[in-house]
């Protein structure tokens, strides 16, 4: 059977190297002229590559585990006890532990006890379904606490979803908690490792991959599906989307309002990311969460304090991701103009801090990172399978009520395998 998979991210790669494992005629269409998707990578030393947004699995993410095993790539994955911190109220505190957690100030003792309570029933129970018909402030105010909430979690919310925080699901808000371990995993080398792997893979089993190739449109008719580029067009007996829903109802002819509606009804916040290239440390934790509203990042995260310092020539890596709306006038700054907007910030998480720290400097930005995962966003989501006869679609906005991520990017791969394997 010939099939399309549209994106060459880690879902896309992961069912096409699947269905040619089952001597499928496979052909990949990506638009970039590498694979990876958002965990694409570009070169920031000779011959040095890093992911141009934040990236690490938890030792609990056993769908790409399990495929780094089978690609050879397990003895590349190092896992370390990562270091995290809050700041909060103009100071930094580590939170990491549980003994971080008894010593955090700004939580009466009271309080500590209670929010390390409530996050061991989070990480025990499994039913998460419960929680769809409420949203996370609601429930956090009611079992962690108002205080916790105004101290710790209100002001993740408002960061990560803006104007949006107040509809969060309380599933999404478990399944963060849920899943999280201590240790964090990353390839030595980067992530982009696993996308070639694949490549080679799905090219050795007779698989096609067109770089540089965006699908214009995408058409089911007479039980086929037709690929159009800009220089030709395709034939397939199935095809599958992976690009993100809104881009997918852009070039998709054979949607119904029904099915599309569904689609369009999600709202998607843009990422920005923000790499510093420094040759001093900035500080202590790989991970600090900003808490203090008015900050136009919402996470510091020094790739270097996870990982050694001479994998990247000795220089430290600093990322400040933040999560925004597209009419968001910082979306559209310029690579200078960005590092200018955040210095009088980072000089207050850091009052040493001053420019010519930095020896290097990237900005990244991309739409459609984060769905907004509002109550019963599950029961309004759109299917796997598309009202277009052997059309499918896999997208982040569909691994609910995970996140996204490379790991449930995996997994939902191997679920549209499984899904066109059984009806072929």
């Amino acid at each position: 059977m010939k099939i399309a998979v549209i994106g060459a991210g880690f879902c896309g790669l992961t069912v096409a190297y699947r269905l040619c494992q089952k001597g499928h005629e496979v052909v990949v269409f990506e638009r970039e002229p590498a694979p990876g998707g958002l965990a694409s990578s570009f070169e920031i030393f000779k011959g040095i590559q890093i992911e141009r947004f934040i990236h690490h699995i938890f030792q609990s993410d056993s769908s790409i585990i399990s495929l780094a095993r089978e690609i050879g790539l397990s003895s590349k994955l190092v896992f370390k006890r990562s270091k995290d911190g809050i700041f909060y109220n103009g100071k930094t505190y580590p939170f990491a532990s549980g003994f971080d957690l008894l010593s955090f100030p700004p939580l009466p003792f009271s309080h500590r006890l209670r929010f390390g309570v409530i996050t061991l029933y989070l990480k025990g129970t499994k039913n998460w379904q419960k929680f769809e018909d409420t949203t996370a402030a609601d429930w956090i105010k009611k079992w962690f606490g108002q205080k916790s909430f105004d101290v710790v979690w209100g002001p993740l919310l408002k960061s990560k979803f803006g104007r949006f925080a107040d509809q969060v699901s309380m599933a999404w808000f478990w399944a963060r908690v849920h899943s999280r371990t201590p240790k964090l995993g990353y390839f030595r080398g980067g992530f982009f490792q696993v996308a070639d792997a694949l490549v080679k893979k799905i090219k050795d089993l007779q698989g096609e991959i067109k770089f540089s190739t965006p699908v214009i449109s995408i058409e089911s008719q007479n039980e086929k599906i037709i690929v159009q580029t800009a220089s030709d067009n395709f034939v397939f007996d199935k095809a599958i989307a992976t690009v993100p829903a809104s881009i997918f109802t852009k070039i998709a002819k054979s949607l119904d309002e029904n099915y599309r509606k569904k689609i369009e009804d999600k709202e998607f916040l843009a990422a920005t990311n923000l790499l510093l290239v420094l040759d001093k440390s900035f500080m202590p934790f790989y991970w600090l969460n900003i808490n203090d509203s008015g900050f136009p990042f919402v996470v510091c995260a020094e790739h270097t304090n996870l990982l050694p310092l001479d994998w990247y020539q000795g220089k430290v890596i600093l990322n400040l991701g933040s999560y925004l709306e597209e009419k968001d006038k910082r979306f559209n700054f310029s690579k200078e103009e960005i590092i200018e907007y955040y210095f009088p910030y980072l000089k207050r998480v850091n009052p040493e801090f001053e420019k010519d720290w930095i020896k290097g400097s990237f900005f990244f930005r991309t739409l459609y990172a984060q769905p907004v995962v509002n109550c019963q966003y599950g029961k309004s989501l759109p299917g796997f399978q598309t009202p277009g006869k052997n059309l499918f679609l896999a997208t982040m906005a569909q691994v609910y009520p995970w996140d996204r991520g490379t790991n449930y990017a995996v997994k939902l791969g191997e679920d549209i395998a499984d899904l066109i394997l059984q009806k072929t």
